[in-house]
């Protein structure tokens, strides 16, 4: 079972809410009602008088003048043609279409461009790409808007590796088909998710390491129960004064000072510093505390090394199960997944009671969409430690989601009567409110998710995340796009680094027609993506954007205008 059937999960401390471009193209392509554009395609013979069977196109009116006596010469001339090329009689096809071009050159530009894509066909059916794109470029310089030349030359480009290309002559026709058109739609969405794979590999080859939010590392410690690091975060620094800050200036001691401050940017130097000392009493400690944050920037080399480090050398085998969940996640983010599987076995063997094992490896299933699987597993973490409240709140939410579509309307409902039991269990866990808001948001209780979404700011104020789902519940209440975006937007000022507001607020961006802000904002959002999956869905989503703004400023089309998801989702 797919993760994306059973919709997005919308925490990062429960699964990634980069949806797939194929859902904004099939969203789209399956709208009905008015035309808010404006935009038809484009008539006449070029889009009305198609030869569905070969992709030729026909003069109006063939079948009332049989012997063509009446015709002009060109029309005469390439019926004769289209007679060859349904007899595979190729060249003679294209002898009689360039006859037609260059001897009786029709005045009207349409029919011309008509018989330059009939050349493009012939081409085609031989093999020869370059020529049906020469012949496709010659016929929609005479016809910007002429769908089957278009449609033809986005073939070919894919067919020759211009995937760029290609896009940008599909997406056309998507936008004068008002996304209609299955056919046209499904042909975006593959080339779209080939160059985000395209763009993603590149980036992650060449990206500079960027500092997390906040928010991020707080949410990414919480998510554990038993790690060591989030043991030491969890306590409180005992002491104060300016003799207590003269002792931790250094080292791992000056780290764990930070660490407990949330005071997370230079984290990794001071481990390092406390590696390059001979003498150092906490060597593996800073070994490990300084891999849990490399994974956080996503350094992949350096995460590997200083995790595999403590692995190897860890004497406690809690330490050596903790690495291994790390490392075993950060595999699973680079789609390593022999490694990630190997990873998390040898951590249930070595630790086989540790609820970090089973909450972490049911959250990446999550991720690779093995579903029922990972439903098991957190329901396995819930009954080892029923005092983990992520893990409880993950695993009710799951269920929830799984109960909505099976479409089992009583398991659903039992399990949404669950959460407040869970809320009076855990009235200090934000991340019980979060998933129960959003809860409330499928079942059109607006008023009461934004008062979740209240609760989860006052217990962690870092959260910039969760504006991404206020807005949705404000939007659904008082109906202002521009108010939700404008939220959206002042929630940076509070957390400039979080990859999930930017990409929230580059899918508005993108729906409400804002395409340069769209595109700005897409790109911020890939700054700090982590996974490869979401580089390569914000890659996807970027490219989207760029073609859009390209079309626009090059013939002229705007996309239609759609407003939010009215569940409160953004699409993207």
């Amino acid at each position: 079972m797919s993760l994306s059937k059973l919709g997005a999960v919308n925490l990062e401390t429960v699964g990634s809410n980069t949806a797939g471009l194929g859902g904004l193209w099939y969203w789209r392509s399956n709208r009905r009602g008015s035309d808010p554009s404006g935009i038809k395609p484009v008539p006449g013979k070029p889009s009305s008088s198609v030869t569905a069977r070969n992709g030729l196109d026909s003069a109006e009116g063939d079948a009332g003048d049989p012997e063509g006596l009446s015709k002009p010469t060109y029309i005469v001339l390439k019926n004769a043609g289209n007679d060859f090329f349904r007899a595979e009689k190729y060249q003679d096809a294209l002898q009689k279409y360039t006859q037609a071009i260059e001897e009786e050159t029709p005045k009207n530009a349409e029919d011309l461009a008509m018989l330059y894509q009939n050349r493009a066909a012939v081409f085609e059916k031989l093999g020869d790409f370059s020529s049906t794109i020469k012949e496709c470029s010659q016929a929609l310089d005479l016809n910007p808007k002429y769908i089957k030349a278009l449609s033809r030359r986005s073939k070919a480009y894919k067919q020759t590796g211009f995937l760029d290309e290609a896009l940008e002559d599909i997406t056309a026709i998507c936008i004068l088909e008002q996304f209609q058109h299955p056919s046209s739609v499904q042909l975006a969405d593959d080339i779209l998710k080939e160059l985000g794979q395209q763009e993603a590999s590149k980036l992650a080859e060449s990206r500079r390491l960027v500092a997390p939010s906040a928010h991020a590392v707080n949410a990414f410690l919480r998510s554990f129960y038993n790690d060591p690091i989030t043991i030491l975060w969890n306590q409180t620094k005992e002491g104060s004064g300016d003799s207590t800050e003269v002792e931790v200036t250094k080292g791992y001691a000056a780290a764990v000072h930070k660490l407990q401050k949330r005071d997370y940017d230079s984290i990794i130097d001071l481990c390092s510093e406390e590696i390059n000392n001979p003498n150092s009493a906490h060597l593996l400690d800073a070994y490990h505390l300084r891999g849990t944050f490399r994974f956080l920037w996503g350094s992949r080399d350096g995460t590997v090394e200083d995790l595999t480090r403590v692995i190897d050398s860890a004497t406690n085998n809690l330490e050596k199960a903790s690495a291994l969940v790390k490392l075993g996640s950060f595999h699973a983010l680079q789609d390593n997944d022999q490694d990630y599987m190997k990873c998390f076995e040898r951590a249930e063997e070595l630790t086989p009671d540790n609820v970090d094992v089973f909450h972490h490896r049911g959250q990446v299933l999550l991720t690779k969409g093995v579903v029922d699987e990972a439903v098991n597993q957190l329901e396995r973490a819930t009954k080892m430690c029923p005092d983990f409240a992520l893990a409880a709140a993950s695993h009710l939410y799951i269920l929830y989601r799984l109960h909505v579509h099976n479409e089992n309307s009583t398991g659903r409902d039992e399990v949404f009567k669950s959460f407040p039991k869970l809320l009076r269990k855990f009235p200090n866990s934000p991340d019980v409110f979060n998933l129960y808001g959003q809860v409330l948001m499928e079942n059109q209780q607006f008023h009461e998710a934004d008062q979740q979404f209240d609760k989860v700011l006052e217990l962690d104020p870092t959260n910039a995340s969760v504006y991404v789902h206020k807005a949705m519940a404000q939007f659904q209440i008082n109906r202002d796009p521009d108010k939700m975006i404008q939220t959206l937007r002042d929630s940076l000022k509070m957390d400039d680094r979080n990859e999930f507001v930017y990409e929230t607020l580059g899918t508005l961006e993108l729906q409400s027609g804002n395409l340069d802000k769209a595109v700005e904002a897409i790109g911020k959002a890939l700054e700090y993506a982590k996974s490869f999956q979401e580089m390569m869905m914000l890659s996807s989503l970027k490219k989207a954007a760029e073609v859009q703004v390209k079309i626009k400023n090059k013939i002229g089309l705007q996309t239609p205008v759609f407003p939010p998801m009215p569940n409160g989702t953004p699409v993207a």
